[in-house]
């Protein structure tokens, strides 16, 4: 089967993308092609194709035509269109959703277009009508978490952004360092991901010794010059995801102080990629007091819970971790079981290529 997954915003070594998709369908024995918008990643995987994307969506459409793939994956709500004119000319397409869009919107509106704020809620339902009337004309969707799940209905797989078991399977070994305590911050840096609310509260930390680790990257310079502003913060940019335990396994905390805004407040907890990650190193996590977040930490015990805004509460929970070793290990240790065990990419991916099958066999059928 030629599977091609498409995309113009995501890089080619988007992990979801690649590592949850591409890679797990070619092991398969699956041709896979991927399209994205730089090709920097193409070294790096022998058994999978990657393209350089068109950037005009009638220049898309061709390409699409031209690869002949039995079946197509979207990753960009931006080319729906385009799956859809595409199912129309007898494709196989699929969506892959990977955030709830319609809370998202509601959380872009005001910060990109002020005058609009009141209409947020109005916009936003807009969009999810004509993201249900594009996707409900397609052979299948992919969600990356369970909300969206249900909003879709029938005919839709749950692919969580979980780590594979070669993330996690043989971790580094880790540097010993009693002269510091280590929080680290990992993924897309903006200011609704609570990265100036840690690095403010490691300042009013009782505990002097307390460093952030960030890894990532940001289009936003005011927001880096804020960052590398900050004593005991330390830049490292983007490290690839295959090299990113090296990291994890010398850090002492994770963190997801994701802030209260709708595109996050919503969150189960299965879209969150870092969450996972740290989960399966071991890292014991500080993450925001959502109402799913908490409910998946009560059953996990993997971390605690923290207002995300209060910077002050910040610094006392990193204060009350750092005083109670035994108690944060033993959460560590919660998590990277639950990692082992129930949450990891296989238990979703091993289904995934069935899945796909039953769309294709579906779409022939009619």
């Amino acid at each position: 089967m030629k599977i091609v997954l498409y995309s113009n915003r995501h890089r080619a070594d988007d992990n979801r993308v690649v590592e949850l998709e591409a890679v797990h369908l070619a092991e398969h024995g699956h041709q896979v092609i991927v399209y994205a918008h730089n090709e920097e990643a193409k070294a790096k995987y022998d058994n999978i194709v990657i393209y350089q994307c068109e950037n005009k969506t009638k220049d898309c459409f061709h390409q699409c035509m031209a690869a002949n793939g039995d079946l197509y994956i979207f990753h960009d709500p931006g080319l729906l269109s385009l799956a859809v004119k595409l199912q129309k000319k007898g494709k196989v397409c699929l969506f892959d959703s990977h955030e709830n869009y319609e809370e998202k919107l509601k959380s872009r509106i005001p910060r990109k277009f002020p005058l609009l704020a009141p209409f947020k809620g109005i916009i936003a339902k807009l969009w999810w009508m004509y993201e249900h009337h594009c996707v409900s004309q397609l052979s299948g969707r992919i969600c990356a978490d369970r909300t969206v799940v249900e909003k879709y209905g029938d005919r839709t797989f749950l692919l969580p952004n979980m780590p594979s078991r070669e993330f996690f399977g043989n971790l580094p070994q880790r540097v010993v360092r009693e002269d510091v305590h280590t929080l680290i911050y990992v993924g897309t840096i903006t200011w609704d991901r609570g990265i100036i609310e840690a690095a403010e509260a490691i300042q009013l930390c009782t505990h002097s010794n307390v460093q952030l680790q960030v890894i990532g990257d940001t289009k936003d310079e005011e927001l880096k010059k804020r960052i590398q502003s900050y004593p005991n913060v330390v830049w490292n940019g983007r490290v690839a995801w295959r090299n990113l335990t090296n990291h994890l396994v010398n850090a002492d905390i994770g963190i997801v102080l994701l802030q209260p805004t709708e595109a996050y407040y919503y969150c189960p907890g299965e879209n969150i990629v870092k969450l996972w990650e740290y989960m399966s190193v071991g890292l014991p996590i500080l993450i925001s007091d959502f109402p799913g977040l908490r409910k998946l930490n009560d059953e996990l015990h993997f971390g605690c819970t923290v207002k995300p805004d209060d910077v002050q509460e910040i610094a006392k929970q990193i204060d009350w971790m750092i005083d109670h070793p035994d108690a944060v290990k033993q959460m560590g240790e919660n998590g990277r079981k639950a990692v082992i065990e129930n949450y990891n990419a296989e238990n979703y991916t091993n289904s995934l290529e069935k899945y796909l099958i039953s769309c294709i066999d579906e779409c022939s059928e009619l």
